[in-house]
Formats: structure tokens, sequence, C-alpha cells
């Protein structure tokens, strides 16, 4: 009497490290752009935060007679309802500190991003965000 063979159910060892390696490589491929898209886009949200920030400066120049804040804080929060924080600095405000303001008749202001998230081996301020009055975003 011939024996039927017996069908067992799962998968064989050799069949579950081909599949391991198959994800492991896949992710090796798409978390390198992931971290990448990431990064830019917390980097884009930083400049948004700048453009909002000179626009409350503008209008608050506008109401003023052309002069500008001595303070960032001054334009919270009848032109802008509170401090943006940097996409890339975990709560911390990075824009007040580095606010600065020429005096009239040559009143211009000048904001960066002090996040430390921004800056890189090779120079202290490489990726550093800034918004300069009649320059615009850079770099």
């Amino acid at each position: 009497m011939l024996r039927s063979r017996v069908h067992r159910r799962g998968f064989t060892l050799v069949e579950l490290l081909i599949v391991l390696t198959i994800i492991a490589l896949i992710a090796g491929v798409y978390l390198p752009k992931y971290r990448t898209a990431r990064g830019s886009a917390a980097y884009q949200g930083c400049n948004e935060n700048l453009k909002n920030i000179a626009i409350a400066l503008q209008t608050y120049a506008n109401e003023s007679g052309q002069f500008y804040p001595v303070v960032l804080g001054q334009i919270v929060p009848n032109y802008i309802a509170s401090m943006p924080i940097c996409p890339n600095c975990a709560g911390v405000d990075n824009y007040s500190p580095s606010y600065m303001v020429n005096p009239p008749p040559s009143a211009m202001f000048t904001i960066y991003c002090l996040g430390p998230n921004h800056l890189d081996a090779v120079s202290e301020c490489a990726n550093q965000p800034w918004y300069i009055m009649g320059q615009g975003l850079g770099p």
C-alpha cells in the first residue's frame, strides 16, 4: 500500500530567509531616500516660517511709519498668532534670537534660523535658512 505524501503547512526555512533578504534589500534602498525627503520637508517648513515672519514684520512696519519692531516678540499676537517653531528643532524658538533690524533711515531686517539641525560638519551655517529684507529667502 502506498502512502500519500503528507503536505506540510507553512514555509521552509529557505523560503523565509529569501523573503527576509528581499525585504532587507528594499528597506536598504528606500530608507535613505525617506530620510532625505523628510529633511527637505522640514527645511521647506522652516522657509515657510521665515516668510510668515517677514510678512508680519512688513505689516507691522506699514502700520507704524516704516519702523520695524526692536524685538521680534512685538509682532505677536497682533500680526502673527504665535512665534513659529522650526520643524527641525523640537519645540524651540530659533528665530527670535537671530532677528536683527537696522535703524532708520536704512531700516531693514534679517532673520536666521539658529536650529542646530541646519548646520553641517563642513561649514557652520551652510544649510542655515535666512530671510533678508530686499533679498528674500536663502540659501
